[in-house]
């Protein structure tokens, strides 16, 4: 980590009345190519139930600078470590979501003593093969040289989330939609160019003692079951469940049903951490 140059990113913060400060905070990380309104109803549950929630825009995303350096995992998540040492914040719970994940687990990689918890929604641990990589820099290439962001998105959106979604009319599909034109063509080609590069995070995960979170969309067509295994496997106090009319983003797909298993983790969590 040394000579990077963070940014400032612009978070949401939930609080309520009942929040209880001797909580550890929970950090919620977005997935590609959004930003922290993702995260949004999910959110305001988590503070209903008494938990501190910090929801940063990652760089570039939303209303965060892009910053000029090369496009890198390592700085995605030296800048959430900047704006939780300015908010004081010690030991969070950081829970990501796709690239989120990715986040999370370099967060991990370098400041595993600085973590509580960790929950992984509908990511994975190991680097992309040579054809994901290319894939990748290939979009990357296109959206520096057109900038056909609603080309993209139209690409993507059914990749994404589930079929009962997937209709045009559907109010899933329709901010889904929304949210990814919304992206710029220079921050979507930074973001592939740094999950190009991403390493494996199976050591990491395996090397963690801290409790763990697994969840998956069960109609996920961009992380498999094969990839919860591999997860599940490396990791040691984990629980696994999968959130069933979903597909790559259960927080917009089913926010219901995602805030109750986050809710009910976070009190085993909470109980385990008051334990003496």
């Amino acid at each position: 980590m040394n000579n990077i140059e963070t940014v400032d990113l612009v978070c949401s913060t939930y609080q309520s009345a009942d929040s209880d400060r001797e909580r550890p905070t929970v950090v919620l990380l977005h997935a590609f190519p959004f930003d922290a309104r993702l995260w949004h109803s999910v959110a305001l549950q988590l503070a209903m139930h008494g938990w501190e929630v910090i929801v940063p825009n990652l760089r570039g995303c939303g209303a965060s600078p892009a910053g000029d350096d090369a496009a890198s995992m390592e700085l995605l998540a030296a800048d959430v470590w900047a704006c939780l040492d300015t908010r004081k914040v010690s030991k969070p719970i950081i829970i990501g979501i796709s690239l989120g994940g990715y986040v999370v687990m370099e967060m991990l990689r370098q400041r595993p003593e600085s973590v509580r918890a960790i929950g992984l929604v509908d990511t994975k641990a190991t680097a992309d093969n040579e054809a994901g990589r290319a894939q990748r820099i290939e979009v990357a290439q296109s959206m520096r040289e057109s900038g056909d962001v609603k080309s993209f998105a139209k690409a993507m959106l059914p990749r994404l989330i589930a079929s009962e979604h997937a209709n045009d009319d559907s109010a899933v599909a329709r901010t889904v939609s929304a949210w990814m034109q919304e992206a710029h063509p220079l921050t979507i080609a930074w973001l592939q160019e740094a999950m190009a590069n991403r390493p494996d995070s199976v050591d990491t995960l395996t090397r963690f003692k801290g409790d763990a979170l697994l969840v998956r969309g069960r109609q996920d067509l961009v992380c498999t079951t094969d990839d919860y295994d591999l997860m599940f496997q490396a990791l040691k106090n984990r629980e696994y469940t999968e959130v069933y009319e979903a597909g790559h983003l259960p927080p917009i797909e089913d926010p219901g049903m995602t805030s109750l298993i986050l809710v009910e983790w976070l009190k085993k969590v909470a109980v385990a951490e008051d334990k003496p």
